[in-house]
């Protein structure tokens, strides 16, 4: 499955860095393309190991909520 989340105070490389880390120790995560113009995180993910729920949270936990 795939799904883009919206990350408005994604503001640096630093910040990218910190989500890229902390939704790459979600397991079930295949793939992360972070867009730094549209503050924008596209995720690949294994649905039979993680939901959008976890990745949510992986990101609240980083600092960075989705919107």
């Amino acid at each position: 499955m795939e799904k883009t989340y919206n990350v408005p105070n994604m503001k640096c490389e630093g910040c990218a860095s910190n989500i890229r880390k902390a939704l790459s120790e979600v397991e079930g995560v295949n793939q992360l393309v972070i867009d730094m113009a549209t503050k924008a995180v596209n995720v690949q993910f294994d649905e039979a190991k993680v939901n959008d729920q976890t990745l949510k949270a992986a990101l609240v936990a980083a600092g960075y909520p989705a919107v």
